[in-house]
């Protein structure tokens, strides 16, 4: 009877893993700008103001502003800003990959607070062979998930763990698109736990190559010549 109990517990816990990983918010926009506008206007008192959405990528932004007036004087501004989450995920996505290939995927599970926190960190591999499908239309799509696996990690206040996944590229698929999420449970005193996640497509190559063979075919007035193309 203890073991059944045990066991429903795990499997209620699981669930429970796997409800938190759903409504994990995915961050799509990894673009490398982040904001240009060559037409802002002071106020009276020389001040600027702008808003803008920053890209969804976790990293540390340069910023660059010149100004210049019609008495032609010139200023420069530079400084930095750093977009970044309580728990983080930061994937290192390869260039692409290739039919066949047993790929080890890597991802790092950053900390910014100063409590340990036990998380799920999750991969998913999808094909996004079907014509016309966008990486924000995935789900329910019939798009074949070629790779799900979860490991559960303790990471300490301010620490960062890599955390490995391994797995095969099926053949005859030329775009996948990568998943990876990290979330850690609701705390004793109700606040809700904290999530990150990323999402974006990696083309897949073929493990094939096409080859052209070329021969010379020199004609010297009348005559038959036999040539061999392999």
């Amino acid at each position: 009877q203890t073991a059944a109990v045990k066991e429903a517990q795990m499997e209620s816990k699981a669930m429970a893993d796997n409800e938190a990983d759903n409504h994990v918010d995915l961050r799509e926009n990894l673009g490398t700008l982040g904001f240009w506008m060559p037409t802002l206007r002071t106020k009276e008192d020389g001040t600027v103001t702008f808003s803008f959405t920053a890209p969804e990528s976790l990293t540390q932004w340069n910023i660059q502003g010149l100004a210049w007036n019609s008495e032609l004087q010139v200023g420069s501004l530079s400084s930095q800003m750093v977009t970044q989450k309580p728990l983080m995920v930061v994937p290192g996505v390869p260039r692409f990959l290739r039919e066949g290939d047993a790929v080890s995927f890597v991802s790092k599970v950053i900390n910014m607070t100063d409590t340990g926190m036990d998380v799920n960190v999750r991969l998913e591999m999808r094909s996004m062979d079907k014509e016309g499908l966008n990486p924000q239309e995935v789900d329910g799509k019939g798009c074949d998930t070629f790779f799900a696996d979860c490991q559960h990690i303790h990471i300490e206040g301010n620490e960062s763990k890599a955390v490995k996944f391994t797995f095969m590229v099926p053949q005859g698929i030329h775009s996948a698109l990568y998943r990876v999420t990290v979330s850690s449970a609701a705390s004793q005193n109700g606040e809700q736990g904290f999530s990150d996640g990323e999402q974006a497509p990696i083309a897949v190559l073929s493990n094939r190559e096409l080859v052209t063979e070329s021969v010379s075919m020199y004609l010297n007035g009348a005559g038959e010549k036999h040539y061999r193309l392999a």
